[in-house]
């Protein structure tokens, strides 16, 4: 190192100190105002003023009064008290849950009858194999099962849906 560095470090370390040491024994000053012997009223005409003061009035007011405790009606501990009604949950009507069906594929088995075809599908993420007429998840039936697609029967209105592979 040369010695003009070592005397800019030394230099700017001093400096550096004692900008630190000032820091800390400074004097804070505190200005005391003159604080008026009686209540200040408010000398400006404007309403939003106004009311801003009166709100601040309101609040300072609430603020005096301690808080009381509320009588204790009830124990939260306690689960039915005597006097309490049986409080009983509405009826919810039973609904099927939603049911999720992919026909993810079909197998073909050449017999001497002809072709046989078996729907792969999905059913709520699981696989399972079906044949015409078999029922899945109590709420359908295999009407037919054709190259690329399946047709299901709802078994409670009928209705047919058909799936297609993707």
């Amino acid at each position: 190192m040369t010695p003009t560095r070592v005397a800019l470090i030394a230099g700017g370390s001093a400096l550096v100190a004692a900008w630190l040491t000032a820091a800390t024994n400074t004097r804070q000053v505190e200005l005391i105002a003159e604080k008026p012997s009686g209540p200040v009223q408010a000398t400006v005409q404007n309403p939003a003023a106004l009311e801003l003061s009166a709100e601040m009035e309101r609040l300072q007011m609430r603020h005096r009064i301690p808080p009381v405790p509320r009588s204790v009606e009830r124990n939260p501990f306690e689960i039915l008290s005597l006097g309490d009604p049986l409080v009983q949950s509405p009826v919810v009507p039973k609904s099927l849950p939603t049911l999720t069906i992919l026909l993810v594929g079909v197998a073909e088995d050449l017999t001497p009858d002809g072709i046989i075809r078996t729907a792969i599908l999905s059913v709520h993420g699981e696989a399972m194999l079906a044949a015409p007429e078999a029922i899945i998840a109590d709420r359908f039936v295999v009407e037919w099962i054709g190259p690329s697609e399946v047709g299901l029967r709802n078994l409670k209105t009928g209705g047919m849906r058909t799936l297609e592979l993707p």
